[in-house]
């Protein structure tokens, strides 16, 4: 497949993040009569230009003789619920829980019907902010064995749960910690302490939700290049991995000059990082003089 101009084949492991998807569909078809996938997003939300049509097309590449509907969520089919349509249906959520405009029950229905929806809101329970806190909690290390213990010691910043008992050394400490809402999403509710004053810290920490503290670790911004391909200084990357049903394909990159929160809802921009052994490096060069390959 080739990607920007790149063929990814090429690479040892150039494998597209929607191969994977391609692959946990074609493993369901399998025990299942499906003949259809419906991409399925909240009505009213602005993905970048074209990102729909790729997604749709890398589908309808990997699998030929599927149909393939993109749709808004409020302008599910009917007749898709009946109980035959259902079952040869397969759905793939492009929203979060909090973007339902109908508090979930259009969504509800779709899995109540029989479809196979690939991705429901399990995943919430995986990101939660939670498991930064509870790998450093003496209660749970029992659990893990010495060389996970030994990850989480040389990896992870120092986590711990904001309480009403510790909320006040918390505080006294703010620069050296960054504070999370365990459920926010969309960069919304994380606090860079030394970017607030102990006071605003206060009021939000108190009004509700679950918090926790993190080892605030400064990073070095960095020039990353522009859609001109001009590099551009002072953006602050985080990353992610792309996860699908325990297969690994490269990392996510998301950037901003906006600020120390990256996140794409507030304007930062994400890439894929393609994987490639450090064996094909020279080859990459030599495909792509001069360029980052993302």
């Amino acid at each position: 497949m080739a990607l920007y101009g790149i063929d990814i084949t090429k690479f040892l492991g150039g494998r597209s993040p929607y191969d994977d998807v391609v692959a946990l569909l074609t493993r369901a078809r399998h025990a299942r009569e499906i003949r259809r996938l419906v991409i399925i997003d909240c009505p009213g939300y602005a993905a970048p230009e074209g990102w729909y049509e790729h997604f749709a097309t890398a589908m309808r590449h990997g699998m030929d003789d599927l149909e393939v509907l993109l749709l808004d969520l409020d302008r599910y089919p009917s007749a898709l619920l009946e109980a035959d349509e259902a079952a040869a249906t397969a759905v793939y959520r492009l929203f979060l829980a909090e973007e339902m405009p109908d508090g979930g029950q259009c969504f509800r229905r779709i899995v109540e019907s029989g479809a196979f929806v690939v991705n429901t809101f399990e995943t919430y329970l995986m990101g939660s902010k939670c498991w930064l806190w509870l790998l450093f909690d003496d209660r749970y290390r029992s659990l893990l064995d010495e060389q996970e213990l030994r990850a989480v010691d040389e990896y992870l910043p120092y986590a711990f749960e904001v309480t009403s008992g510790n909320l006040d050394s918390a505080l006294e400490s703010k620069d050296s910690y960054v504070f999370k809402e365990v459920q926010s999403s969309q960069g919304r509710d994380v606090l860079v302490g030394v970017d607030h004053d102990v006071a605003a810290l206060r009021d939000r920490l108190s009004v509700g939700g679950v918090w926790c503290a993190q080892e605030f670790i400064p990073q070095m911004s960095v020039a990353l290049p522009d859609e001109a391909l001009q590099l551009q200084a002072g953006y602050h990357v985080v990353f992610g991995m792309y996860h699908t049903n325990d297969w690994y394909s490269g990392m996510l990159l998301r950037a901003t000059t906006s600020g120390k929160v990256v996140n794409v809802s507030a304007g930062a921009r994400a890439a894929w990082c393609v994987p490639y052994a450090e064996a094909e490096i020279g080859n990459t060069r030599e495909r792509s003089p001069g360029k980052t390959v993302l």
